[in-house]
């Protein structure tokens, strides 16, 4: 039975069934994370809840500390750890059967911080009330903007929340956290993540030389080894983002040169590490949403 224009009860089903792991990683992390922790071991520790909870990971889980926005986690061996008075932000995917849930949360290791994480968290809630079929996605991002501007703060302009689909993070229309003029609407049937960056700073980011998050863009392979690393992406992962963790524990040491080489050749993509420009902290809060014709479901909630 459809529950809505494109959603059938199963899929609902799975949503609200990967929904439930994430907030429950994302809490079971809020709690785990302290100062001096390793990075990598709170990564790890998060991916192996949601893999024992009946889920598995829809990206490998970003801890991006201070001014980092998005896309950090740990690479082997890292040894970084979590600095003390520092603002970080626990970013959590999930899927069942390729049916993905994302959030995020924001810890606070120095009270300068709080007002910045509250503030993320009233924009992602204004934005939730707003969330309907036919709402207009810029609109929304005004409206998230204003909320953080009010508080004399800023969004991050060029981040973004997205439309989800199965096996699709990034599925096309996006949720601006400021003003845009865009035609894009909300449809019954759909699911977004919605996720406020709030900063002091510029409020923008730009890309950094590293990247340790990865997915697949098809393309050619020129050795053996190369076609059955892609071989492997593919169906481990198919689109979904993977890291180079994930790769080592499975294929070992020598399958990151051979990874090297897919990005060069463009049958990988990376992900670059994002940094606020003016090196500002940043806070992040999100949930997942999935819009059906008389209620607008928040699947991460705990």
């Amino acid at each position: 039975m459809k529950i809505a224009n494109i959603i059938e009860e199963d899929e609902l089903r799975l949503y609200e069934r990967a929904g439930i792991i994430a907030a429950k990683a994302l809490e079971y992390a809020m709690g785990l994370a302290h100062v001096d922790m390793p990075i990598i071991e709170l990564c790890e520790k998060i991916e192996t809840y949601i893999r024992n909870s009946g889920g598995a990971p829809a990206f490998p889980c970003n801890i991006s500390v201070n001014d980092i926005a998005a896309h950090y986690t740990s690479p082997p061996h890292d040894l970084s750890r979590i600095p003390p008075r520092s603002l970080v932000k626990i970013d959590v995917g999930v899927h069942v059967r390729g049916y993905i849930a994302d959030t995020a949360g924001t810890i606070a290791f120095s009270p300068e911080y709080e007002p910045m994480i509250s503030v993320a968290k009233m924009a992602l809630e204004r934005a939730i009330e707003l969330f309907k079929p036919g709402a207009n996605l810029g609109h929304i991002g005004h409206e998230i903007e204003e909320v953080i501007s009010r508080h004399g703060l800023r969004p991050i302009r060029n981040l973004t929340g997205h439309l989800i689909k199965p096996w699709q993070l990034h599925a096309g229309k996006n949720v601006p956290n400021v003003s845009t003029r865009i035609s894009d609407t909300i449809r019954s049937g759909e699911v977004y993540a919605i996720e406020p960056f709030v900063t002091s700073g510029e409020g923008y980011v730009v890309e950094s030389s590293e990247a340790f998050i990865f997915s697949y863009s098809g393309g050619k392979a020129k050795s053996k080894d190369e076609r059955r690393l892609l071989t492997y992406i593919w169906r481990s992962f198919r689109s979904l983002p993977f890291c180079e963790r994930w790769l080592v524990k499975s294929l070992g040491e020598h399958s990151l040169e051979v990874l090297r080489n897919l990005v060069k050749r463009g049958s990988v993509y990376q992900y670059p590490v994002l940094r606020e420009v003016s090196g500002q902290a940043v806070a992040q809060w999100e949930h997942t949403v999935i819009v059906l014709d008389r209620e607008v479901i928040v699947i991460t909630k705990a």
